[in-house]
């Protein structure tokens, strides 16, 4: 669990937050089911992971300098591209993924809308999220449109699933790993 919630911490806040939640509404934590010395080991547990999500919820936008750093080398790639650059932005946690759409949405002006791809296969979006829970159609949508010359999306925000062997190539030539792979293979 140590190692899980540190690759969470050095993911994003939200990833953080979202482990540490899970962990305390895990049933071996539930204290009424409890007594003696468990109980007080789950206790001492409960009172540990509540302060580190106050911690993590604590650290927002402005005071979370890698996001920080992010965004302004988005910001600078769109700026230098006048709206034809194209990113592709890894992260190995969805939580992290979801962050980022928000948060780069507002801060870099991006177009988005929620829902699946239109049926036609024109995606509007400016910024899109490619992770591994996307149907095969989903994907195959995002792929096609991120790889054509006159796609909209200028953002990709991508999980491992998109590194296993798809051509994101075309028409992008930045790539940021936010997320460090911590397999030595996979980097």
């Amino acid at each position: 669990f140590r190692t899980t919630l540190l690759k969470e911490f050095l993911s994003s806040p939200r990833a953080c937050i979202s482990v540490l939640e899970n962990r305390l509404n895990h049933k071996d934590m539930q204290l009424e089911d409890m007594d003696g010395d468990k109980l007080a080991a789950a206790e001492a547990d409960t009172q540990t992971l509540t302060e580190l999500q106050d911690l993590a919820r604590a650290v927002d936008e402005p005071t979370f300098p890698k996001y920080a750093a992010l965004r302004d080398r988005v910001q600078q790639i769109l700026k230098e591209d006048k709206g034809k650059a194209r990113v592709v932005i890894f992260s190995e946690r969805i939580q992290t993924l979801e962050f980022l759409r928000e948060s780069l949405i507002r801060d870099c002006k991006l177009k988005w809308k929620p829902g699946p791809p239109p049926k036609n296969g024109k995606i509007t979006n400016e910024i899109e999220t490619f992770h591994g829970s996307l149907d095969d159609q989903n994907q195959k949508a995002l792929v096609n449109s991120f790889g054509s010359k006159d796609s909209k999306i200028r953002v990709l925000l991508a999980s491992d699933a998109a590194a296993e062997g798809i051509n994101l190539h075309y028409y992008c030539n930045h790539l940021i790993h936010f997320d460090l792979p911590w397999s030595l293979i996979t980097l």
